[in-house]
């Protein structure tokens, strides 16, 4: 039997019922020889033991299906944080594109929310990056500007440098104390390496549309555009 604390509650069940048994079995002999107030007192005895038994083994068979309640949760608890786990680690090692990021970035400061301003640097970044990307394209779309048509990789591979940043936040973080004043130094160092490819970016935009406003063919505009783009392309490899 798995609940061995109903035993005790059995035993005093069995010896109760019993005992009450033999009783009856012996009335009249018990009180023709003891009297009847003996026989009455063993009665008692008897019944108070069955009543006991009762109790405990009904006491017994409830502590052991809220024992057996509170194993399962624990097992459901210790299976969902294994999952959880799981699949941050999972997540953890893919961290390849923006949105994997993100959803890692959220998972951390959902357990230390002291990460939340920290970490928002980072992904704002990444929200600036996407945005100049959707710029460039709707220039090189609405300006014909085919030429240029590479310049759209370049801002593949910006935003791939700062997916590569944020991924070295993150293992600083898992190999650190938590929120320190070092982890917070190491992040505002990335975030200014950033900043300084996306200031290039900006700049780079900004010389496409005076470009594209101008159409200065004959001029070394073009020229100067693509060294540019170069130059920010060396910078990060």
């Amino acid at each position: 039997m798995k609940n061995r604390k109903i035993i005790p509650g059995l035993v005093c069940l069995a010896a109760g019922a019993l005992m009450l048994l033999g009783l009856l079995a012996v009335r009249t002999q018990v009180i023709i020889q003891s009297g009847y107030p003996a026989w009455r007192t063993l009665m008692i005895v008897g019944a108070v033991l069955l009543a006991a038994g009762v109790l405990l083994v009904v006491s017994a068979l409830v502590n052991g299906a809220m024992e057996e309640s509170r194993r399962r949760r624990t097992i459901r608890e210790a299976t969902a944080i294994r999952e959880e786990q799981k699949e941050r680690q999972e997540l953890a090692r893919k961290m390849r594109t923006p949105g994997d990021i993100r959803r890692y970035f959220g998972d951390l400061t959902a357990e230390d929310p002291s990460l939340q301003p920290v970490l928002s640097s980072l992904t704002g970044q990444l929200d600036e990056i996407a945005s100049l990307k959707e710029k460039m394209q709707q220039l090189l779309d609405m300006n014909d500007l085919e030429a240029f048509s590479g310049a759209s990789d370049l801002l593949e591979q910006i935003e791939d440098y700062i997916c590569g940043n944020c991924r070295k936040a993150a293992n600083d973080y898992i190999i650190g104390d938590g929120c320190t004043d070092e982890f917070r130094t190491k992040v505002r160092r990335l975030c200014e390496d950033n900043e300084s490819k996306l200031s290039d970016v900006r700049h780079f935009l900004a010389q496409l549309r005076d470009f594209a406003n101008s159409r200065e063919d004959g001029s070394d505009a073009a020229e100067t555009l693509r060294v540019y783009a170069e130059a920010i392309r060396d910078s990060i490899t």
